[in-house]
């Protein structure tokens, strides 16, 4: 038995593995692949490297990131056609790097080997379930393990956690990455390249084998369409239409290998139990515009190492920033950085993410009005409604609500389902009167 299993062998996963194992806890850490298949992520901002300096990693892997392609600028198209520069040397950390990131994780679980740390590889998808005072982690190849205490790092929507008891993922968006591999004619550079479409948003990376990485970020309802042969030439139509990056990923062919990976923002309720906790992306996923997952897969395992360690040792752990407030103020910096793309008003991907001045709009419900489901809205009229609250909810209330029901009812259901500020869900209800969604009877 150890003291601590992790399933996942990501960044997040393999850093607190590695910093209880400092501690002087045993800790296993099952990783599903064999680090064979490509990751997203590709880009480390310079953020990155202190804390992988204060992990005590960062001396295995300087020579692996000095390798790597220097990321020396973000060029972007947002808001705008024109491209707007800004170089890497104004952050005060300097410049990051753009990985091969199915090889640095590769290169971090050596070094969590270093450092005791039991790396199962290739365990396949791990299950968790809980008996009596320890945790059973059931693996799809190799042997079951036991601890008296769990961490989920399996990623977005904390699939290891699954049977836990109590526990739901709040899936807030449907956004995915379509992600292909370009072989680029002239030099691709050192820059990170956005660039804002109608479908969506793309970017794209140099990798240190010459090759190009461009990726559309859309929601999975509005392009994932037929086989996976239609999903490329639909992808290479989308790539058409764009400026900048169909410059750099010029000669793509629409048989290129397409991957289709989740990118959508979400949380785990609640991300933390008796005995067991989720960190990084199986606690709360964020968009990858932010551009930090690994940073901040890294800050949540650091943070989680000292609450498990005073556990272990029967001490009281230090105060976790409360994530619903985290995943709250996130949600408002996405907005910000989306309302300043303006160009397609009749988009559903852009209007799910621009709430607009919902903090201002007046409360003009009554708490005792009868509502009742009223024919079924477009995509067009929901689309502003998701960008307050997630699409499952506002299709899970509607069912709920062919027969009259109060508004305060409604209310209630709303914030069991998606615990985000009565405010915000206010504001929602009422765009789903305004949308025709509901009737006031």
């Amino acid at each position: 038995m150890f003291d601590v299993i992790v399933a996942g062998g990501g960044p997040a996963g393999l850093a607190v593995a590695s910093a209880l194992s400092g501690r002087g806890h045993s800790v296993a850490v099952l990783e599903r692949t064999s680090y064979e298949r490509p990751r997203p992520g590709e880009t480390l901002d310079a953020e990155t490297f202190p804390l992988l300096q204060a992990l005590g990693a960062w001396g295995s892997l300087a020579a692996f990131v000095d390798n790597q392609v220097p990321h020396r600028a973000v060029r972007a198209a947002w808001g705008t056609d024109e491209l707007e520069d800004k170089p890497s040397i104004l952050h005060p950390l300097g410049e990051g790097r753009h990985v091969q990131r199915a090889r640095f994780d590769e290169t971090l679980a050596t070094w969590a080997e270093s450092a005791g740390v039991l790396v199962r590889k290739n365990a396949g998808r791990c299950v968790v379930t809980r008996r009596g005072e320890a945790f059973h982690v059931t693996a799809a190849r190799g042997n079951d393990l036991e601890s008296p205490y769990f961490v989920d790092a399996s990623g977005r929507g904390a699939p290891a956690s699954a049977k836990l008891r109590g526990r739901r993922w709040l899936g807030f968006d449907r956004e995915v990455a379509i992600v292909a591999v370009a072989e680029p004619r002239g030099d691709p550079g050192f820059d990170l390249l956005l660039e804002a479409s109608q479908q969506g948003w793309w970017y794209s990376v140099p990798q240190p084998d010459g090759t190009l990485i461009a990726a559309l970020v859309t929601d999975g309802d509005l392009l994932l369409t037929g086989d996976r042969k239609a999903l490329a030439a639909t992808f290479v139509e989308a790539l058409s239409k764009t400026i900048h990056t169909a410059a750099r990923c010029e000669g793509l062919a629409n048989h290129c290998p397409i991957r289709v990976v989740r990118a959508d923002s979400g949380l785990l309720l609640p991300d933390a139990g008796v005995g067991w906790c989720a960190i990084g992306d199986a606690a709360m996923s964020t968009d990858p515009l932010a551009g930090n997952g690994v940073a901040r897969a890294l800050r949540s395992a650091i943070d989680a190492a000292a609450r498990i360690d005073a556990h272990l040792r029967g001490t009281a752990p230090p105060d976790a920033t409360p994530l619903l407030r985290s995943f709250a103020d996130y949600l408002d910096r996405r907005a910000s950085y989306y309302e300043l793309e303006t160009r397609w008003p009749d988009s559903p991907f852009w209007a799910r993410r621009r709430p607009g001045a919902w903090r201002q709009i007046p409360i003009n419900l009554p708490p005792t009005a009868m509502l009742r489901r009223d024919g079924k809205p477009s995509r067009e009229a929901l689309a502003p409604v998701e960008a307050l609250v997630p699409p499952r909810v506002i299709a899970s209330t509607l069912v709920e609500v062919r027969a009259a029901t109060p508004a305060h009812a409604i209310l209630s259901r709303l914030r069991e389902a998606a615990p985000i500020g009565d405010r915000r869900l206010l504001v929602a209800l009422q765009m789903l009167v305004g949308a025709g969604a509901l009737a006031v009877v």
